[in-house]
């Protein structure tokens, strides 16, 4: 079996990315469309979790740091969502610092991507991310 197909086993991966660089959303809506995956790009916090309700992700990818609402109040307000109980969630962070990442990790993150970050660290990540998260 292909790396791509373990992946996805044999599907297209749904993913919301929230982040405020509109810049960055237009990237990675173009690598992971490339991949072969959904995503639906986010660009203001405050629509995070409708945007995810409606979308239903198999995968969140979030800002930790934006203006008005930060990524970890992002994340509680999806956790307030029974149906979102189990969408692994992972960060993208400027500061990866070993406490910046425990902290994250214990408010439940999936995983945590160090910005800036390149085109092939990004799929490489996420898929990385994905597999974690799959039931055994």
């Amino acid at each position: 079996m292909a790396a791509k197909e373990k992946f996805t086993r044999g599907r297209a991966v749904r993913i919301v990315y929230i982040d405020d660089d509109e810049l960055l959303l237009q990237v990675a809506a173009v690598l992971v469309s490339a991949e072969g995956h959904e995503i639906h790009c986010v660009n203001d916090p405050g629509e995070a979790v409708e945007s995810v309700l409606a979308f239903r992700p198999d995968l969140v990818l979030l800002d930790v740091m934006m203006p008005g609402i930060d990524g970890l109040q992002v994340l509680a307000g999806l956790r307030q969502h029974s149906v979102l109980d189990r969408t692994p969630v992972a960060f993208t962070t400027a500061d990866a610092s070993p406490d910046e990442v425990e902290t994250l990790m214990q408010a439940g993150a999936a995983g945590i991507i160090a910005k800036p970050f390149t085109p092939s660290q990004l799929c490489k990540e996420l898929s990385r991310i994905f597999v974690r998260s799959l039931p055994a």
